[in-house]
């Protein structure tokens, strides 16, 4: 979702090159099509609406504005990567952290595999690169102050990287594969979906680490704005929905939502938090409704 609430914004466009772009307030209008010369594989939003950052298959990182008409390419944060990549904004939009296969960090920096790139996105320069992950990254997310970035991985460690100097101040060993990672707003406290359908969730200190096994793979989780709700989007075509009782340690399911054949890909709540949009396997993107009391 844009920050305005206005766009749900997919990549890839069900397999093409470019991406699609829904007007929440004229569904009835159809989706609008933006070409691009790569695949995308990665979206996400700063604070400014018209602004969306796209990963892509061939490792590079573009800031577009995405209003009609408008000069599409903003800004180009290219030969970072060599794979597809993932990408995300620090909460005040001036710094963006991106991963996918090899880092090009340097000369100097020999063992880059699986590094991640925090970029200046005003200066299009790198600010630090981010070692120690032994097999590829699958998450990242910045915590509310932005000095703090997570990450997940296939190698089964949750990571805290303190910005400055750039080093890890914690490996947690969770094991297993690590699919997805979101922040809670307003806490320390992050939590990760694993392939084996458990969902973690822990702090960088570790004095409070608890879980709960699902019965399908997780692919992603997000909070809501407001930190009440983890929806977490599964392999079976389940959108399920969570609230956490972090000092009593246990996750409560408030509801599962079903619509997708196959399984879902990717879950994002809009940042009113009214309404949700999963995307599936199955080539259908969904919008859910957020009321006082119920979803669907």
């Amino acid at each position: 979702f844009s920050a305005d609430n206005l766009y749900v914004t997919i990549p890839g466009g069900f397999g093409a090159e470019g991406v699609l772009l829904y007007d929440t307030t004229e569904l009835d209008a159809g989706v609008r099509s933006i070409p691009a010369a790569e695949s995308l594989t990665d979206v996400a939003y700063g604070q400014q609406a018209n602004l969306a950052l796209f990963g892509d298959a061939n490792g590079g990182v573009r800031l577009w504005n995405i209003t009609p008409d408008a000069r599409l390419v903003e800004r180009a944060f290219l030969n970072g990567h060599d794979d597809d990549v993932v990408t995300v904004f620090n909460p005040a939009g001036s710094l963006i952290a991106s991963v996918g296969g090899m880092a090009r960090l340097g000369p100097e920096i020999e063992d880059n595999q699986n590094g991640i790139i925090v970029w200046d996105v005003e200066t299009v320069a790198q600010v630090v690169g981010l070692l120690g992950h032994s097999d590829g990254v699958t998450g990242l997310t910045f915590d509310d102050t932005g000095t703090v970035l997570s990450s997940v991985s296939l190698d089964g460690t949750l990571r805290f990287w303190n910005l400055d100097p750039g080093l890890a101040s914690a490996v947690i060993e969770i094991g297993g594969t690590l699919n997805a990672i979101a922040d809670q707003p307003g806490t320390d406290y992050v939590v990760v979906g694993s392939e084996d359908g458990t969902l973690t969730m822990t702090t960088s200190a570790q004095n409070t680490a608890f879980e709960i096994t699902t019965n399908s793979s997780v692919n992603a989780v997000t909070f809501t704005p407001d930190g009440t709700f983890l929806l977490s989007a599964h392999e079976n075509g389940a959108v399920n929905v969570w609230t956490i009782d972090a000092d009593a340690g246990t996750f409560a399911q408030v509801t599962s939502l079903l619509g997708h054949t196959g399984p879902v890909l990717d879950v994002a709540v809009s940042p009113h938090g009214l309404v949700f949009a999963s995307i599936g396997e199955d080539n259908l993107a969904i919008l859910w409704a957020v009321g006082s009391n119920s979803f669907g």
